[in-house]
């Protein structure tokens, strides 16, 4: 038996990595297990909007035409890299029928005479989810069995670093090793955190005063806090390994644990509320909206916190530092003060008219540039669809008149009809969606132009999250001085390049394909 291999990658990034080796490696396994000889790879590199041609699909398919009884399968690793909807999965599978050549898939079970199979065959050309499912059911069991050997099989978590000794490429066959820049940095805090001496806010600073945020190169954010304080990451620092791929059983993990089994049982009690730490949580407080992050102290940079003093008047509230020993501790800002300044800086940071114009005008511009090229290649397809339609009525014209023989007419009205195959293939996968990006920007830009009365107006719980969106780090405050300078969200950055006269709009790298299809297709999904 012999047969020809197909592999296919559906982006230009994927064919910087192994997906193509790593199809063609599989396929010719499957070969070798099934004592099929290999005639000849056909290997599709990864297709942008632009290029989205199924060139050696063509090739693969003519191959099979010209070398008919010559060739008995036409092997895939999975059915998405051979066609993305069942129409064009059918109409390739036709012509490899007449060719008296078999699909055959190394990911799937493929068989014409079974009612069942030819079901399934059906459902997996439709949904091209399925072979997301098949990945994701071929890998547990290997990394269940790494789990249960102590090894944690994926990315090393902070503060730990691969192995030196494992071989370069290899699989991961030794567990992680404690990373000498910052193992001892998380050791320390994590300890800290466990006899009460923190809350999740001050332990992001903690880290950073320990040295972190000068080993990483960026400050410590509360989502990257809350990711190290999830329970499965702190039995790994507890030295236990932990995933809902073993039914949540526990195993003793073979690298060096940074806390003890105390201590831990003692930080899920202080995140779950069990304990009391030393200093009070903070809480969300409508009388304080810009405590627990938002504005802080410009001595110690650790966030505000609020309170009222009792006076003869009745309540005088206030901001204030609680850190003991800060030299700004307990002296108090008023509540009017604060809140008023921070109206005035929301003011100034807004954008302005001129700026949201030229900010509307570029963003138009480049959608429309981008959705002009999607639109170019599908004319092309069109134009070039057109044409072999025309080409195919002028042959069946020669045959008519004599000019070509019976033979001459099959041969190339077959060329043909693959040709319009394929380009109908990569006509479907260059789609793009309908969008109203005018609408979308004068409803974003309508809000950044009163910053201030949208905070104001909004609830306590939304007026947390639209500062954190204008200053993820924070913000210092100086009584008698005002605040400070801190890094805000990008199209403020851009609002205040742009009043500088250094604005320039470039397109990030890595800009996600404008299309749901191109989108599903990159290799990060």
């Amino acid at each position: 038996m012999r047969a020809i291999i197909y592999t296919r990658v559906s982006s230009d990034e994927q064919t910087k990595g192994t997906s193509l080796a790593d199809q063609e490696r599989r396929c010719r396994a499957y070969c070798a297990e099934n004592s099929i000889e290999v005639l000849s790879i056909f290997r599709e590199e990864g297709a942008s909007a632009k290029t989205a041609e199924r060139k050696q699909l063509l090739a693969a398919i003519e191959y099979c035409q010209k070398h008919k009884g010559e060739t008995d399968f036409f092997v895939v690793f999975k059915l998405d890299r051979f066609a993305r909807n069942l129409v064009d999965h059918y109409a390739v599978r036709k012509i490899l029928k007449d060719c008296g050549v078999e699909l055959r898939s190394v990911s799937e079970q493929l068989n014409d005479e079974d009612p069942a199979s030819k079901f399934m065959e059906a459902v997996i050309a439709a949904a091209s989810e399925y072979d997301n499912d098949i990945r994701t059911s071929r890998a547990k069991n290997g990394m269940t069995a790494k789990v249960r050997e102590g090894i944690w099989p994926w990315g090393a978590p902070v503060g730990y670093a691969p192995n030196p000794k494992r071989a370069q490429g290899g699989k991961k066959t030794l567990p992680d090793v404690p990373d000498p820049a910052t193992y001892t940095i998380l050791q320390t805090a994590f300890k800290e955190f466990a006899s009460g001496e923190h809350t999740q806010a001050s332990f992001a600073a903690r880290l950073d005063n320990l040295g972190l945020a000068a080993v990483r190169g960026k400050k410590t954010t509360a989502q990257f806090v809350q990711q190290m304080l999830v329970e499965r990451r702190l039995k790994f620092y507890a030295g236990m390994l932990s995933t809902k791929l073993d039914d949540g059983e526990d195993t003793r993990g073979l690298h060096q644990a940074m806390i003890t089994d105390e201590e831990y049982a003692n930080i899920l009690g202080y995140l779950h509320g069990k304990r009391r730490p030393k200093q009070r949580h903070v809480r969300l407080n409508p009388k304080f909206p810009l405590r627990g992050g938002t504005v802080l102290c410009s001595a110690c940079m650790r966030p505000l916190t609020g309170s009222c003093t009792r006076g003869h008047g009745g309540l005088y509230p206030y901001y204030h530092c609680y850190l003991k020993g800060c030299e700004l501790a307990g002296k108090g800002i008023q509540k009017d003060e604060l809140e008023s300044a921070f109206e005035v800086l929301l003011a100034k940071i807004r954008p302005t008219p001129k700026f949201i114009a030229h900010f509307k005008k570029d963003v138009i511009k480049e959608w429309t540039a981008r959705v002009g090229q999607i639109e170019n290649v599908r004319h092309e397809y069109d134009e070039n669809k057109r044409a072999l339609e025309l080409k195919l009525i002028k042959i069946k014209e020669l045959l008519e008149e004599g000019t070509y023989t019976r033979a001459e007419y099959k041969e190339r009205t077959q060329q043909l009809e693959n040709e319009l195959l394929t380009i109908g293939i990569s006509s479907n996968e260059s789609k793009i969606e309908q969008i109203n990006i005018e609408l979308l920007l004068d409803e974003a830009t309508s809000f950044l132009a009163s910053l201030g009365e949208h905070w104001k107006k909004a609830q306590p719980d939304v007026q947390q999250r639209f500062q954190k969106l204008l200053y993820p780090d924070g913000i210092s405050y100086t009584r008698g001085v005002g605040f400070g300078t801190a890094r805000t969200a990008l199209i403020f950055e851009l609002s205040q390049q742009f009043n500088a006269g250094n604005y320039h709009l470039v397109r990030p790298v890595g800009f996600e394909p404008t299309t749901v299809r191109l989108r599903g297709d990159c290799s990060t999904n």
